[in-house]
Protein backbone atom coordinates (compact mmCIF):
# COMPACT_ATOMS: atom_id res chain seq x y z
CA UNK A 1 0.00 0.00 0.00
CA UNK A 2 1.53 3.44 -1.18
CA UNK A 3 2.75 6.03 1.79
CA UNK A 4 -0.15 8.86 1.85
CA UNK A 5 1.27 12.17 0.53
CA UNK A 6 1.14 15.77 2.30
CA UNK A 7 -2.12 16.30 0.78
CA UNK A 8 -3.94 13.32 2.09
CA UNK A 9 -2.21 14.39 5.40
CA UNK A 10 -3.64 17.82 5.32
CA UNK A 11 -7.13 16.50 3.76
CA UNK A 12 -7.73 13.82 6.92
CA UNK A 13 -6.08 16.34 9.46
CA UNK A 14 -9.35 18.63 8.99
CA UNK A 15 -11.86 15.31 9.72
CA UNK A 16 -9.77 13.95 12.25
CA UNK A 17 -11.35 13.34 15.96
CA UNK A 18 -10.88 12.67 19.19
CA UNK A 19 -12.79 11.30 22.34
CA UNK A 20 -12.72 14.81 23.47
CA UNK A 21 -14.59 16.13 20.30
CA UNK A 22 -16.77 12.73 20.11
CA UNK A 23 -18.09 13.99 23.43
CA UNK A 24 -18.85 17.18 22.89
CA UNK A 25 -20.60 16.54 19.48
CA UNK A 26 -22.67 13.96 21.53
CA UNK A 27 -23.62 16.27 24.30
CA UNK A 28 -24.59 19.21 21.72
CA UNK A 29 -26.77 16.86 19.98
CA UNK A 30 -27.97 16.14 22.96
CA UNK A 31 -29.05 19.43 23.81
CA UNK A 32 -30.47 20.47 20.11
CA UNK A 33 -32.41 17.21 20.07
CA UNK A 34 -34.17 17.68 23.64
CA UNK A 35 -34.60 21.61 23.14
CA UNK A 36 -36.74 20.54 19.78
CA UNK A 37 -38.34 17.62 20.69
CA UNK A 38 -39.81 20.03 24.42
CA UNK A 39 -40.54 23.43 22.21
CA UNK A 40 -40.55 22.78 18.21
CA UNK A 41 -44.00 22.44 16.56
CA UNK A 42 -42.97 21.55 13.27
CA UNK A 43 -39.66 19.46 13.66
CA UNK A 44 -40.76 16.23 14.47
CA UNK A 45 -43.92 15.06 12.05
CA UNK A 46 -46.10 11.69 12.24
CA UNK A 47 -44.57 9.24 9.31
CA UNK A 48 -47.21 6.62 9.26
CA UNK A 49 -45.05 3.44 9.87
CA UNK A 50 -46.44 -0.43 9.96
CA UNK A 51 -45.95 -2.53 12.56
CA UNK A 52 -44.90 -5.46 9.92
CA UNK A 53 -42.05 -2.55 9.64
CA UNK A 54 -40.87 -2.09 13.11
CA UNK A 55 -41.18 -5.39 14.00
CA UNK A 56 -40.22 -8.02 11.39
CA UNK A 57 -41.31 -11.10 13.75
CA UNK A 58 -44.03 -13.99 13.12
CA UNK A 59 -47.15 -13.58 13.62
CA UNK A 60 -47.32 -15.61 16.94
CA UNK A 61 -45.33 -12.36 18.72
CA UNK A 62 -47.74 -10.29 19.84
CA UNK A 63 -45.54 -6.91 21.20
CA UNK A 64 -47.93 -3.86 21.61
CA UNK A 65 -47.33 -0.73 22.51
CA UNK A 66 -46.19 2.88 20.48
CA UNK A 67 -42.99 3.34 19.17
CA UNK A 68 -40.59 6.17 18.45
CA UNK A 69 -38.88 6.59 14.82
CA UNK A 70 -35.93 8.74 14.41
CA UNK A 71 -35.41 9.66 10.58
CA UNK A 72 -32.39 11.10 10.15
Amino acid sequence: MPEAGPGLEAFLEGIRVDDERVYKLSREFSSTFSHLAAESMDQFLPTPITESILLPFSKKNKNQGRYLAIDM
